[in-house]
């Protein structure tokens, strides 16, 4: 997707968070058609991270925000994001930005203005602003249904592959079990993105509200 120097731009790590949250933004009734923001890939969290004082500093009049996995603990991942930001506001005088970030963030996700630059910028840490280890799959398994027991079976087989010879990594059982999930759907292995259109997942859960109405209101659409 091109990127525009005057659009909003939301910042996530990988293709498959572009399209799984373009595809529920869609379902939740956002058209894409203009787009609203420019989603960019940044390809790792590290990258991500990286991003965030460039795109601060070389944003005017326009808000930009970030989506990225906690991964490790959720205190870790918002310290490494509070030094970030903090580098930025410190050399380029942003004192509100840094007098506001606040020391935990909100379930709800994060939005701060900066008047310096008539600007905001938004963070939501997969998947809830709250879960240690989280990822974008986390968020994915709150869009299947609670009560599905193809669900249930996913997890259980994904879990008993290791005794024959199963080798993802214990951090990746919930990667396993969606992709499992999904490969017993209709047209089984859709990626994830096109899954949400054609409605394997659903698209409001209590955690996907939550993200679409942080959304909206970092980047004020109605």
């Amino acid at each position: 997707m091109a990127m525009s120097n005057t659009m909003p731009s939301l910042h996530v790590e990988g293709t498959d968070d572009q399209h799984s949250i373009m595809h529920l933004l869609q379902r939740n009734g956002i058209s894409f058609n203009p787009r609203p923001v420019d989603i960019h890939v940044e390809k790792s969290d590290r990258e991500l991270l990286k991003a965030i004082p460039v795109a601060i500093k070389t944003t005017k009049n326009r808000s930009i925000g970030f989506v990225i996995d906690i991964d490790t603990t959720l205190a870790s991942r918002w310290e490494a994001i509070r030094a970030r930001v903090n580098s930025i506001a410190d050399e380029f005088n942003f004192r509100s930005l840094k007098s506001s970030f606040p020391a935990s963030l909100s379930q709800n996700g994060t939005v701060i203005s900066i008047p310096e630059n008539s600007s905001k910028v938004g963070f939501w840490l997969m998947p809830d602003n709250c879960m240690d280890g989280g990822k974008l799959e986390d968020f994915l398994d709150t869009l299947v249904m609670p009560d599905d027991p193809l669900r249930f079976l996913a997890e259980t087989a994904a879990g008993q592959s290791r005794l024959y010879g199963a080798v993802f990594a214990p951090q990746d059982q919930i990667k396993a079990t969606l992709h499992t999930w999904l490969a017993w759907q209709k047209e089984p292995g859709r990626p994830y993105g096109t899954a949400i259109i054609a409605k394997y997942f659903r698209s409001d859960s209590p955690v996907a509200s939550d993200f679409v109405s942080w959304f909206k209101r970092l980047f004020e659409i109605r």
